[in-house]
């Protein structure tokens, strides 16, 4: 990568190769900030690339029907809210951020 953008968007594969049934892997990604490093997959290996986790997409159910809910990080407060159609509610600490609902990560370049 010559450029690194200052949004980087991760689509995680949650679905099968058959389309009919839901992967429900837990995958471990970075919640903190600046824990995301991309600097080594740079033409200039030896740089550091930071990223800071801002938002999660969350899908729950099955291919048939399933309902998304959003994780964001408030910018001043730094306190994750969780948005579910019409309610906002402050959502579970860092820690409990990573689940098997996660289906797409939104960092921010530090």
């Amino acid at each position: 990568i010559q450029r690194f953008p200052k949004y980087l968007v991760i689509h995680l594969k949650r679905f099968s190769e058959t389309r009919w049934s839901k992967l429900s892997n837990i995958v471990e990604f970075p919640t903190s900030d600046s824990e995301l490093n991309m600097g080594s997959y740079g033409a200039n290996s030896n740089s550091n690339v930071h990223y800071s986790l801002y938002a999660i997409s969350n899908h729950m159910g099955s291919t048939a029907g399933g309902h998304y809910v959003a994780l964001c990080k408030h910018p001043v407060s730094r306190k994750w809210h969780e948005f579910n159609d019409n309610i906002v509610s402050e959502a579970l600490s860092e820690n409990h951020l990573v689940s098997s609902s996660a289906y797409i990560l939104f960092y921010e370049r530090t």
